[in-house]
């Protein structure tokens, strides 16, 4: 009898699942915050940006980190490709947010005279 009262929670892991459409949609929400972030940072510290890009990544991997309850259900119900999508769309603010960095390191860059990107004194 007790094992009526669980197996509910288990019997269908899709339900309880979002489609990978919502998934996508969030992620590239946080990933629009992520590189609002790292512009205003890289304004300042280009290596503030670097860090908010680090950041981003590491969410990404806690994100895609592996559930060894509810991965082996998933994989049986949606099958093994929702679960790469669902992991693999976790690296889109870092994505985002490299992006956005780039474009700020390569700003600050071309502001800059010849003789200081390479190293050289103008006297």
């Amino acid at each position: 009898m007790p094992s009526r009262m669980v197996m509910p929670m288990f019997a269908e892991i899709a339900d309880k699942m979002p489609n990978i459409g919502s998934v996508l949609v969030i992620w590239i929400a946080i990933g629009i915050v992520a590189s609002i972030f790292t512009l205003w940072l890289s304004w300042g510290r280009l290596w503030l940006g670097a860090g908010a890009v680090f950041l981003s990544a590491c969410l990404g991997v806690v994100s895609s980190w592996p559930d060894p309850i509810l991965d082996p259900e998933i994989i049986r119900e949606l099958g093994e490709s929702y679960l790469w999508h669902r992991r693999a769309s976790g690296f889109i603010p870092s994505f985002m947010a490299f992006i956005a960095w780039v474009a700020v390191a390569s700003m600050k860059r071309h502001d800059k005279p010849p003789e200081a990107i390479a190293g050289r004194s103008s006297s």
